[in-house]
Protein backbone atom coordinates (compact mmCIF):
# COMPACT_ATOMS: atom_id res chain seq x y z
CA UNK A 1 0.00 0.00 0.00
CA UNK A 2 2.88 1.94 0.98
CA UNK A 3 4.69 1.52 -2.56
CA UNK A 4 1.44 2.64 -4.10
CA UNK A 5 0.87 5.94 -2.44
CA UNK A 6 4.62 6.50 -3.35
CA UNK A 7 3.42 5.53 -6.80
CA UNK A 8 0.78 7.54 -7.24
CA UNK A 9 2.60 10.78 -5.03
CA UNK A 10 5.33 10.38 -8.39
CA UNK A 11 3.15 10.42 -10.93
CA UNK A 12 1.27 13.66 -9.35
CA UNK A 13 4.28 15.52 -9.16
CA UNK A 14 5.24 14.79 -13.11
CA UNK A 15 2.60 14.93 -14.84
CA UNK A 16 2.26 18.84 -12.95
CA UNK A 17 6.09 19.63 -14.07
CA UNK A 18 4.96 18.25 -17.35
CA UNK A 19 2.08 20.64 -17.43
CA UNK A 20 4.78 23.67 -16.59
CA UNK A 21 5.10 25.85 -19.62
CA UNK A 22 8.77 26.20 -21.54
CA UNK A 23 10.79 29.20 -20.79
CA UNK A 24 10.39 31.04 -23.53
CA UNK A 25 12.00 35.27 -24.04
CA UNK A 26 10.43 37.66 -25.23
CA UNK A 27 11.73 39.25 -28.81
CA UNK A 28 14.40 41.48 -28.27
CA UNK A 29 12.19 44.60 -29.21
CA UNK A 30 9.52 43.35 -26.57
CA UNK A 31 11.80 42.59 -23.91
CA UNK A 32 12.37 45.77 -21.14
CA UNK A 33 15.13 46.24 -18.46
CA UNK A 34 14.27 45.28 -15.31
CA UNK A 35 13.87 48.06 -12.06
CA UNK A 36 17.23 49.08 -10.29
CA UNK A 37 17.18 46.96 -7.11
CA UNK A 38 19.53 45.83 -4.42
CA UNK A 39 18.81 42.21 -2.95
CA UNK A 40 20.82 39.52 -0.72
CA UNK A 41 22.67 36.63 -2.71
CA UNK A 42 22.71 33.12 -0.93
CA UNK A 43 25.57 34.49 1.38
CA UNK A 44 23.76 37.25 2.53
CA UNK A 45 25.73 39.66 0.62
CA UNK A 46 24.12 42.72 -1.21
CA UNK A 47 24.00 42.48 -4.75
CA UNK A 48 23.12 45.63 -7.15
CA UNK A 49 21.31 45.29 -10.25
CA UNK A 50 23.37 47.35 -11.60
CA UNK A 51 26.69 44.66 -10.99
CA UNK A 52 24.64 42.28 -13.29
CA UNK A 53 24.29 44.91 -16.37
CA UNK A 54 24.52 42.76 -19.59
CA UNK A 55 24.55 39.44 -17.82
CA UNK A 56 21.50 37.31 -18.37
CA UNK A 57 19.74 37.05 -15.41
CA UNK A 58 16.99 34.67 -13.99
CA UNK A 59 15.28 35.60 -10.69
CA UNK A 60 12.93 33.00 -8.95
CA UNK A 61 10.57 34.33 -6.25
CA UNK A 62 8.71 31.81 -4.17
CA UNK A 63 6.65 31.47 -0.82
CA UNK A 64 5.54 29.00 1.24
CA UNK A 65 1.91 29.74 2.27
Amino acid sequence: MLIGLLLCALLGVATAAAALDTFRPLPPDQQRSAPAFILPDYEGTPLASAALHGKVVVIRFWATW
